[in-house]
Parts: C-alpha cells; structure tokens; sequence
C-alpha cells in the first residue's frame, strides 16, 4: 500500500511537511475533531518486521505517556492499513535548522534557554528508561511560549529504544541516528544507555554554540571514522572569545569513552551554564614598543636662511672656523673622518684628548666677532694631490641636544649654517659620482677597441 494515503487511521493528509531515513511526517487532521497534528508514518519494510512491529507498539505506548512542557505531546499510535504510525502535536513555527541556517552561533542566552528545557525533556525520558538515539537540529522544534520567549520541544520519539535493545542497525544496515551527532558506542553497535543521548546533546549543543559541525567531513563515512577516532577542535578555535572552561566541557560530554562524560544530560547542561558564565580569557597586554634611537638629524632650521642660530653659538662656530683655518683640519662635526677628528680635538684651545677638563680661564669668548664666512669657499677638491681623498665619513652618536648648558665648559657645536659641511657632503657626493661614471665610460670604450 502507498505510504502516501489521503486517509490515514481517521486522519486527512494535507500535505507532506518532512522525510527521515525512515518515515514520513504529514500535515493531518483529524476528520472528526478537525485537529491539526504531525502524522509520522513508517516506511513500510518496518511494518512487515514483525519485531519491530511489537517493539513499536510498547514504546510508542511509553512515548505516550510521557509528560513534559518540552516534548511533543503524543496523541496516538498504531498500525491501520499495513502501516506504522505515530500522531504528535503539530508545531508551526520551524525547527532549530531555521535558527541555525545562516551558520551563525546561537546568543548565550537564546542557548542557555535552550540546553535548560532540553536537558529537562532528556531527563524524564531517560527516567523512563528511553533512549532517543536520533537527538539533531530537526528534532528540536520551538515556537513562543504563552509568555513571549523560546519554547523547544525534543521531538520524534519514534526511533527510541531501551537501553537493553539489540544493535542500533536497522533490516537493511542503516545506522539509526543522524551521522552528524551519533555516539561511537551507537557506531560500534555496543550497548546504549542515556550518554549515548548526551553525547548527542553536546554535539548539538557544539554546533549553536560555534556554527559549526563537531565533525566537517565532505563524506558520511569519514565523519563516522571521526566520531570513533578524532577528537573535535576545541569551540575556542572557532569562537576565540570563549573560556577555556567551555572548551574542557565540550571535551568531556564528546569523550569516546561513555564513563568520560556527564552521566545526566542535567548535569552536562550544569557544567556548560556555569562555564559560560565564567570569565573569558583577558586581553593579553599590550607589548611595550621598542626603544628607538635618538633623532641625530639636523634641524629643518639648519638650512632655513630666515632661521638665526643663538648668538652664543654663532660665536662658537667662528672660534671654530678660526683654529680651523690654522690648523688646516676639518671641523669636527657629527660627521667627521677618522684621522682629522683627532687633530682638532688635540689642537683645539683648552680641549683634551682623554676628556679632562680645561681649565675655566682658557675658553674665552671673542666681542664683535666677525661673520662667518660661507664654508663653500673653503670646500676641499677631490682631486688635489696634496690631500688625499678620505676613507668616508664616519657617523658618531651623540646624545639628543638638552636645553640644559653642558656642565664641561664645552659648547655644543653650532647647526650648520647654509653652504656648510652639509652641501660640502651634497657636492663631494656628486663629484664621486661623475667619477665612477667616467672611469666606467673609460673601460667600456677601452674594451670596446680591444675587440
């Protein structure tokens, strides 16, 4: 007979509204109290088992008798016409696949909602001496509840069995149970009882809490070998605002071992609360930056024209200029050559060379002293035979200028004043350059003719 009947036990089908792997669920109305309810019917291999029939019949009995805000309530059940079926409470609004369709975590609150009423419904079931087997994202209706806020049922009942059942296969080798949250115990075929369920519940309960799966797998079977042999990621991994106290929860209820995890669905949903409620991890503290040199540049207002150096230093730079002019050395700046820098440190007026202190009455400062004469005219010549060219200039660190006066006696130098040793650096620069140029125009012609 079709499964698909327009009469089913005094119950018109309107419309199919979902499909197991081993029933049918229909939109159905009872033709003489014009109630809408689910009409689950089996497939009808399962009526013609005749264990399976007899089975059916005594828990879907229990199923009945079940009472609990969040399970669907169970009306009836039966066969009529060669079929199986089982008739519910009928919830309009969606299942928890509507909440979770974008992949996105469910709020903590909207969760702590949901694991509360769901670890309730699990616990009378399991006092009755049930097994879900089948606890997923379809089976988990919600509507409002008369109070505004989210109602779960745990529905589809009609796969249970007792714990002291036979294998979890059914005749033509089907795993019963969603492959997504099945137990390992339920893989193996060895015995279940309620963990088998909480460990289903901390799978789905792994999904609303990250958006995803325990186990994402592009194969059932690679997600069966998962579920036997992985261990999932830790929710942080996904969520990194999460504590670490969640992740060792998550841990314990998807433990392969059975005596590894919470032995109640209550006492799993205890756990989970609490550690939501624990503190995150703080923010790591941010790392201090690294210490950087000082700024030995010149001033911007060494080169400015408009820009008057203190009088004192300008008094300094032409005493400067004048031991320079006697002794024929370059001035010892923050750039100097080697050879030259201790020259003028030996021959400057009461300077020393191992860093003592003159005496105070040898640094005098001249009254009225004459301008300084621009330093572009005294510019050494790269070529002159009489000096040869320097190794380079080499760069010694001073400390940062302070405003404080140098307590030695000895006057910082003055900024370069514009046409100082900074352009002489530009044009000796420059002049290199156009030399390496020639003498590689030289070689290239010579080799040129060679050939």
């Amino acid at each position: 007979m079709s499964p698909d009947p327009t009469r089913i036990a005094g119950y018109r089908v309107i419309r199919r509204i979902g499909r197991g792997g081993m029933s049918t669920v229909y939109l159905a109305e009872h033709l003489h109290l014009h109630r809408r309810v689910a009409l689950k019917v089996l497939d009808p291999e399962f009526a013609s088992t005749p264990t399976f029939r007899t089975r059916f019949a005594r828990e879907s009995q229990i199923v009945a008798e079940l009472e609990h805000p969040h399970i669907v309530p169970v009306y009836d059940a039966g066969e009529a016409d060669g079929l199986l079926f089982l008739v519910m409470r009928f919830v309009e609004q969606g299942d928890l696949r509507d909440l979770l369709a974008a992949g996105e975590p469910l709020h903590h609150d909207r969760l702590r909602v949901l694991v509360d009423q769901l670890a309730g419904a699990l616990g009378v079931a399991h006092d009755a001496g049930l097994v879900h087997r089948d606890i997923k994202p379809a089976n988990v209706l919600f509507s409002t509840g008369p109070r505004g806020g989210d109602h779960y049922y745990l529905s589809d009942f009609g796969i249970t069995k007792r714990a002291t059942a036979g294998p979890p296969l059914t005749a033509t080798g089907q795993v019963l149970g969603s492959v997504d949250f099945i137990a390992p115990e339920q893989i193996a075929g060895r015995p279940l009882d309620r963990r088998t369920d909480v460990y289903a519940f901390g799978g789905l309960v792994y999904q609303c809490l990250t958006g995803h799966l325990p186990f994402e797998r592009d194969h059932e079977l690679a997600v069966l070998l998962a579920h036997v042999r992985e261990d999932p990621l830790p929710p942080s991994t996904h969520r990194p605002e999460l504590s670490p106290a969640v992740d060792a929860v998550l841990a314990r209820v998807l433990a392969k071992d059975p005596d590894a995890r919470p032995d109640t669905a209550r006492d799993f949903a205890d756990e989970l609360v609490a550690a939501l409620d624990a503190a995150p991890l703080p923010a790591p503290a941010p790392t201090a930056p690294a210490p950087t040199a000082p700024d030995l540049s010149v001033p911007d207002d060494a080169d400015d024209p408009g820009t008057d150096p203190p009088e004192a230093d300008d008094t300094e730079a032409d005493d400067t200029e004048s031991r320079t002019a006697e002794s024929g050395t370059a001035v010892a700046t923050s750039e100097v050559p080697v050879d030259e820098a201790g020259a003028d440190t030996a021959e400057g007026d009461g300077d020393t060379a191992d860093g003592d202190t003159p005496d105070e009455e040898a640094p005098t400062t001249p009254v009225d002293a004459p301008a300084a004469e621009p330093r572009t005219e005294r510019m050494p010549v790269p070529d002159r035979p009489s000096r040869p060219a320097a190794p380079g200039p080499v760069t010694t660190f001073a400390p940062p200028p302070t405003d404080a006066p140098p307590a030695t006696g000895n006057p910082r130098p003055a900024p370069a004043a514009p046409g100082g040793p900074r352009d002489e650096r530009r044009w000796i620069v420059l002049l290199a350059v156009l030399a390496a140029l020639l003498i590689a125009a030289t070689v290239v012609v010579a080799l040129a003719g060679a050939r």
